[in-house]
């Protein structure tokens, strides 16, 4: 008898034990899922190593500040909710980022920031499909402004920067350009819309000279460059190079005085080439940088005491560097986080989608006001030129701005 009462009672014991683990995990998971329901994951798919990756370790930075600064401002209004970063290196190649993009998508990440008009072109079409939310810091193809895609950039294209080293040219005495360009869509569209501001000064263009983006024969290019050159009936000093490139200008650099055409020429560079610090690794390089009096237009950053913070702890850990798409993806976080607050549902992709033009609106960052236009771009903006120059070392010094005001024609204006 007192046999079958201890049987009894071990397995109500049993049982009662077995329904409190159940609990305990049921507990667990509510409280797991809860957790995961505050966290919003963002990736960023960075050019960490290739030829791109003189930018990437700071981009990279920026965006993690950017994470930091957000979290603690959603903290400090009591909101519960939390962005987590996962970061991948792109090879500096379109094609990685699209793989990579499409892993994480497995994994549960849904929004993804990525760098080049290049890599935006080939996410695009597979982003539109699965309704991915991808963000630039840097792309400017105007051909890639889409209205209604899930593409979102937060800096302007390339229109005006075309306008503005037009005028640059123009304000520097440049008559006759020989344009060069990496083969790939922002390379080809900025150059073709350059052309285009260029010549309706009545400024002479030479046909593009087109390379490869994983070129490494640059004596080949600039001897093309050269022969552009001796095609102009006109001095020197009113003749230019015009290099929509990346990194590899340091390549035609370091071999520029092989072709005695080019003496005395000037070279000009995009937002690419502008502020690239591999140019000022090399002091050789540095130097034919100076000597060719290399000037650049890029994205003019607003002078304002959340800018000057930002760009203090950034150049605290780069040791000077200044590169104005890592403070365009600082803001993207932030962004992000204004327009999210606005939604019924922040765990919503489709209402994300559906607000992001307007929700842009609401949110000044350290690039200034983020409002996005119809296609999904930066409405807002302004250039500076920025030159090599030699002083006690070789730095970018920045010497004008290109202003324009709505409704009126653009200009530069020097330092």
């Amino acid at each position: 008898m007192k046999k079958n009462i201890f049987k009894k009672f071990n397995i109500v014991l049993a049982g009662v034990l077995s329904l409190t683990f159940l609990l305990f995990v049921a507990g667990c998971s509510v409280k797991e899922t809860q957790k995961d329901k505050n966290v919003v994951k963002l990736a960023a798919l960075l050019p960490l190593s290739g030829e791109l990756e003189s930018k990437g370790e700071i981009r990279k930075l920026a965006i993690e500040m950017g994470v930091e600064d957000t979290n603690k401002n959603w903290e400090e209004e009591g909101l519960e909710l939390q962005f987590e970063l996962t970061v991948e290196d792109s090879e500096s190649d379109p094609e990685v980022v699209l793989s990579k993009a499409k892993k994480l998508w497995s994994e549960g990440h849904k929004i993804f920031i990525v760098g080049s008009s290049a890599e935006v072109e080939r996410i695009q079409p597979w982003a539109s499909e699965k309704g991915a939310i991808v963000i630039s810091y840097s792309s400017t193809s105007p051909a890639l402004g889409i209205a209604g895609d899930s593409v979102y950039r937060m800096v302007p294209d390339d229109t005006e920067q075309a306008k503005a080293l037009a005028d640059l040219l123009v304000y520097e005495g440049i008559y006759g350009v020989v344009p060069v360009y990496r083969n790939d869509i922002y390379g080809s569209e900025l150059t073709k819309l350059f052309t285009e501001e260029f010549e309706s000064y009545y400024g002479l263009v030479t046909e593009p000279i087109i390379y490869q983006p994983k070129e490494t024969d640059w004596e080949h290019v600039l001897k093309k460059m050269a022969d552009a050159v001796d095609s102009f009936d006109m001095e020197k000093e009113r003749i230019a190079v015009v290099l929509v490139a990346f990194d590899e200008i340091a390549g035609m650099l370091e071999q520029s005085d092989q072709e005695d055409s080019m003496d005395e020429i000037r070279w000009f560079g995009t937002d690419t080439v502008t502020l690239s610090p591999v140019i000022l690794e090399d002091k050789e390089i540095a130097k034919k940088a100076s000597q060719v009096n290399l000037t650049g237009v890029t994205f003019g950053i607003p002078d304002s005491p959340l800018f000057n913070t930002i760009q203090s702890e950034l150049e605290t850990v780069t040791e000077g560097t200044f590169l104005p798409d890592a403070l365009f993806a600082y803001d993207i976080p932030g962004m992000l986080a204004s327009v999210i607050n606005q939604l019924k549902d922040p765990f919503d992709r489709e209402e994300l989608m559906n607000h992001m033009i307007k929700g842009s609106a609401t949110y000044a960052g350290v690039t200034g006001w983020t409002y996005l236009n119809e296609k999904g771009d930066r409405q807002y903006y302004h250039y500076d030129i920025w030159e090599v120059q030699e002083d006690s070392s070789f730095n970018w010094i920045q010497t004008a701005k290109y202003v324009r005001n709505p409704g009126f024609p653009g200009y530069i204006a020097p330092k």
